[in-house]
């Protein structure tokens, strides 16, 4: 996991502002500092993570010094608290959290969540092999998978049809259309508050 937490530094530059970074036991944190950002660093993590986890998606102010982990908190992480107690009373793999209040983008965006999350948890031991290699390796020809698993390109093709991944795009395409929606594109900006000049938004 450290490793892949390095690869995720590595892919992600400026937008990761701390970790990710192991904290209590096996959980872990990320501060990223844009929320367009901050489905594509969940979805890296999951397809290359050596174990399943469960995810709770923050955006929010943080206040404290970005370079130190101990000075950090404000909504984000109260946020993303809420969302992980939230997945596990809910037995989901993420939940998103944006504000203290129900709202219609929230309802809508844990919708998206919970399809693509159906579509995963539904996959046979051979369409999560298949399409994570898929995925991995930037969605090469059949023939390079079929090589590879040494099977035949049509028996390719049947696994990632029946894995409804085409379906999967379709939604995650609209889970980042509302990251980058005007609503939440304020969240976007760094801002800082009168009193301690040290708050910004993540």
């Amino acid at each position: 996991m450290r490793t892949l937490f390095d690869e995720i530094k590595m892919e992600f530059g400026d937008a990761i502002e701390v970790g990710p970074y192991f904290t209590v036991g096996d959980e872990f944190q990320c501060v990223v500092s844009d929320p367009s950002e901050l489905f594509r660093a969940y979805l890296h993590l999951r397809l290359r993570s050596p174990v399943r986890f469960r995810c709770g998606l923050g955006i929010g102010e943080i206040e404290g010094t970005v370079t130190s982990d101990d000075a950090m908190r404000g909504k984000a992480f109260y946020r993303a608290r809420d969302a992980i107690d939230a997945s596990k009373k809910k037995d989901k793999n993420v939940i998103l959290k944006s504000n203290d209040h129900p709202n219609l983008f929230d309802i809508m965006f844990n919708a998206h969540l919970s399809v693509t999350s159906d579509i995963e948890d539904h996959w046979t031991q051979r369409q999560a092999e298949v399409v994570k290699r898929y995925l991995l390796l930037n969605r090469p020809k059949y023939e390079v998978l079929a090589n590879h698993f040494n099977t035949s390109t049509q028996s390719i093709s049947q696994v990632i049809i029946a894995s409804r991944l085409h379906l999967m795009d379709e939604v995650n395409d609209v889970i980042n259309l509302m990251l980058d929606d005007e609503r939440v594109l304020g969240l976007r900006k760094v801002k800082t508050l009168e009193k301690n000049k040290s708050s910004k938004n993540a």
